[in-house]
């Protein structure tokens, strides 16, 4: 993925999802100083976009920039007083931060909302560390995801 978003930003090196994007696998790497820039870029090419500046606080939290993951919490905050901001985006930056009690808080008012979000809620590597909670257990079983069959 970091390849193809790579060449994707030098095709078009103002196409913000591209660094959104590139942002996110630098993050799978755990590649954080990388990842913290492609996404400070990505925020000033979408204008502030949600979903792009909770990628960044998510990443500043895990690159242990607690400061910098809460100043992005306040400023999704004041957001959500102007415009929707979906409860999925603000609970990356607190899963990033550790705050899993507030992250499971937003996930069920996402689940309350019928977030279209939450369905990447079983997939989205970001989740990993509370699928072993009994929370994130009857949050699925609430959502009624269709069963997987294994063989």
């Amino acid at each position: 993925m970091i390849e193809q978003m790579r060449a994707t930003t030098q095709h078009n090196p103002e196409f913000a999802p591209g660094y959104d994007w590139l942002g996110m696998a630098y993050v799978q790497e755990k590649r954080f100083d990388d990842s913290i820039a492609t996404y400070e870029k990505a925020v000033r090419l979408s204008g502030g976009l949600a979903e792009i500046l909770a990628g960044l606080g998510h990443a500043y939290a895990l690159a242990g920039q607690h400061e910098e993951a809460r100043n992005v919490l306040e400023q999704l905050r004041k957001m959500d007083h102007r415009w929707y901001v979906p409860p999925v985006q603000i609970a990356y930056v607190h899963v990033g931060l550790g705050e899993y009690d507030e992250a499971f808080q937003l996930l069920e008012r996402a689940c309350q909302e019928r977030s279209w979000e939450l369905v990447f809620l079983q997939v989205e590597p970001w989740f990993d560390c509370l699928r072993s909670d009994c929370r994130y257990v009857e949050l699925i079983k609430k959502i009624k995801f269709p069963q997987q069959h294994r063989e």
